[in-house]
């Protein structure tokens, strides 16, 4: 059995026809894009690397990022304490 929103005549959920039919032109074109850069990707290198160097993208991205959480965490002053009843 189908979920709700997905009917045995119509196999893919509704915000895969929303990109496929450009109903959100700028979520539709990033994915147009992706798309094409992985397939330009796998025609030039194995799927192998392509994953390996997309994860790596992603570790590159992400753990700056939870290292400045990190540290304005560390530095930022304490929350005032309430005051006692």
């Amino acid at each position: 059995p189908c979920p709700p929103a997905v009917t045995p005549v119509s196999p893919c959920p509704p915000p895969v026809w929303d990109l496929l039919y450009w109903r959100a032109p700028e979520r539709s074109a990033l994915a147009l894009l992706v798309s094409l850069v992985v397939l330009g990707c796998l025609s030039r290198f194995s799927a192998v690397s392509v994953g390996a160097y997309a994860a790596l993208a992603v570790l590159a991205v992400t753990v700056p990022l939870r290292l400045r959480q990190l540290a304005l965490r560390a530095l930022s002053p304490p929350p005032p304490e309430p005051p006692a009843r």
